[in-house]
């Protein structure tokens, strides 16, 4: 999937301590290289730690602080609820999963 002017980056389920380290490294490479807009695609996600929560709040504040801009798509009603439940679901672009 391409969003014009973003780089995406599919996520895996579960978004878990590990996964958390591997989005932190390749999101701090992209914004090596200079892209300053990115895309995290949940599609995939069904189950999420507070981990994985973490790791997407430190990732915003990285794009952030670089005058980026991160969105998260296919998010479904899982992760919605997980971001609810953390009071964080409205720190985030998101863009839902159409069934």
């Amino acid at each position: 999937m391409e969003i014009e002017d973003y780089k995406v980056i599919r996520l895996d389920n579960p978004m878990d301590f590990n996964q958390a380290g591997v989005l932190t490294s390749h999101v701090e490479k992209l914004i090596n290289e200079g892209h300053k807009n990115i895309a995290l695609d949940a599609a995939d996600v069904v189950e999420i730690g507070s981990m994985g929560i973490g790791a997407i709040i430190s990732v915003s504040q990285m794009i952030r602080s670089q005058h980026g801009m991160l969105k998260i798509i296919g998010v479904r009603n899982q992760l919605h609820n997980a971001f609810r439940v953390g009071k964080v679901d409205t720190a985030f672009e998101l863009h839902f999963l159409n069934y």
